[in-house]
């Protein structure tokens, strides 16, 4: 269904559809039938039909998908419904399936900062080097945070596949912090 409007607001046209197909350049209608209802006393009368029909128009895929804006204003739990509804409508929902799996393995990536920061700080304070140490906890946080932001980027551009950008650096960095403690502690 298209309704189109005048300056004003008010209805000039109504046009129903079989199918609606979006090219570049505007939308492909077949089956239609189109009231006029600004300038038709009886509308209904004034109708015609098309078997073809094309209206112009600006829009494109990207910018249906762009307006629905970021993942993160989406409600974590109403994803996987939103997910779902984009992909039946044809639309890429790989941004916000990675946005997803992002959210759903954060708290892993919470423990493995955890456990690095531990690996590097629960030392005796009489040992050397522990304000060496502490910046080493710090700069390998970043550094893990920047491979999750890099292996996100990848994952919603298509380069790598969802999973393995979203859940590869937070088990990485879970492995890592584990052979670290296991080699700080037991030498």
């Amino acid at each position: 269904t298209f309704i189109s409007f005048a300056r004003d607001g008010a209805p000039v046209r109504r046009i129903e559809a079989g199918t609606a197909t979006l090219t570049p350049g505007g939308w492909n209608l077949t089956d239609a039938k189109s009231w006029p209802l600004s300038d038709a006393p009886n509308p209904e009368q004034a109708a015609r039909y098309y078997e073809t029909l094309r209206i112009p128009s600006d829009l494109t895929r990207e910018g249906i998908r762009d307006s629905f804006g970021t993942p993160s204003a989406i409600p974590i739990w109403e994803l996987p419904a939103f997910i779902a509804q984009l992909e039946r409508a044809g639309f890429s929902a790989r941004r916000h399936l990675v946005w997803f799996h992002m959210e759903l393995a954060l708290p892993a990536f919470m423990v493995a900062m955890l456990l690095i920061g531990a690996g590097f700080t629960m030392r005796h304070t009489r040992v050397s080097r522990t304000g060496l140490m502490v910046l080493y906890a710090i700069m390998l946080g970043f550094g893990l945070y920047f491979i999750r932001n890099f292996a996100q980027i990848l994952g919603e551009n298509g380069q790598m596949p969802v999973l393995l950008a979203d859940w590869a650096p937070t088990l990485g960095a879970i492995g890592l912090a584990l052979g670290l403690l296991l080699h700080f502690e037991d030498g």
